[in-house]
């Protein structure tokens, strides 16, 4: 799987704020514990599944990957641009906690 920087998945798709309670992101990231936002995000996924990312952790390490994830998600990004198809889009490595 390809690696891409943060700052290059930031300018490449552009997530877009959600305008409700967390400002994780600056108001970004949907958490997915809270219903709104988790609302939010599965209504642009059902829009366009290829602009919905998962920020994770896995093992000590954060990511975000592309896709509506279930297992160890923290929460999700919309992103204005559609990543091509879930198989190939970058891994976003954020470091360890």
């Amino acid at each position: 799987m390809a690696r891409m920087t943060f700052n290059r998945w930031l300018r490449t798709y552009q997530p877009k704020p959600h305008g409700l309670t967390s400002q994780s992101f600056d108001g970004c990231l949907c958490d997915s514990l809270d219903e709104d936002e988790k609302q939010w995000a599965h209504r642009a996924y059902r829009a366009d599944p290829r602009t919905v990312w998962t920020f994770m952790e896995m093992d000590g390490r954060l990511f975000i990957v592309a896709g509506w994830g279930l297992v160890n998600r923290l929460g999700y990004f919309v992103c204005a641009h559609p990543f091509v198809n879930e198989w190939d889009a970058p891994e976003v490595p954020l470091g360890r906690f």
